[in-house]
């Protein structure tokens, strides 16, 4: 009985409360990749004060309902770059390390006429990055948020941050900052089972995602007891 009156009490203020907008994450731009440091005043330590995190990839898939790509004809790479690391501190076996604002961009290179992104070894060096960036600007941005936190005993661990678009020749097709949250999540990983080429750290491989805002629209306890005579 307690249940039944419960639930009579809470629908009627639920129905009246005002308008609610739900949270929906959809992936945005689906990318894989490798990451490093550069400038890298500590090389003996990842994250320390002054050292600059920069990765880039292929981007795998990206959201139709936002972005138009074509990759039978292009290829598309994406990056995020120059984020300077304000220090971190180790707790518990991880890694927690805090970034400056940074920057991100998906470019757009044709297969034929263009030039082949390649990771070479040792960044940067002859290919990488300037081959991953030389395309056109699709969509770019700045990051801000960011954070790594690492395990320190195997080189596993994530990232995430903040972006605001404000670039790139589909910057149309993104909704304002105002109605969307977006925001990035990838997995890093290193150590003997990770395929990561000589000069990088940590192979990646994540999304950028937006939390949509729908909105929720109410009605009153008499149409609601409407539906079901």
């Amino acid at each position: 009985m307690k249940r039944v009156l419960l639930l009579l009490l809470l629908i009627p203020a639920f129905l009246f409360a005002p308008q609610a907008m739900a949270q929906t994450d959809v992936m945005l731009i689906d990318f894989s990749g490798y990451d490093y440091e550069f400038p890298d005043p500590n090389p003996t330590e990842f994250g320390g004060v002054d050292d600059y995190y920069n990765m880039f990839g292929f981007v795998a898939e990206v959201n139709p309902s936002y972005l138009t790509i074509t990759p039978a004809t292009h290829e598309y790479t994406l990056e995020f770059w120059h984020l300077w690391s304000a220090g971190y501190f180790d707790f518990a076996g991880l890694r927690f390390i805090s970034y400056t604002t940074g920057v991100v961009g998906l470019y757009e290179d044709p297969l034929l006429g263009g030039t082949p992104a390649v990771f070479g070894i040792n960044p940067p060096n002859a290919t990488a990055p300037g081959t991953f960036l030389d395309g056109t600007l699709l969509l770019g941005g700045d990051v801000d948020g960011f954070g790594i936190t690492l395990n320190l005993a195997d080189g596993t661990g994530n990232f995430t941050g903040e972006v605001l678009f404000n670039a790139g020749t589909q910057l149309g097709n993104i909704p304002p900052a105002s109605t969307i949250r977006v925001y990035t999540f990838a997995g890093l990983t290193s150590g003997p089972l990770a395929q990561v080429p000589e000069g990088y750290v940590h192979q990646v491989t994540g999304e950028i995602k937006i939390e949509e805002h729908t909105q929720i629209n109410t009605t009153s306890w008499g149409r609601m007891k409407a539906l079901y005579r």
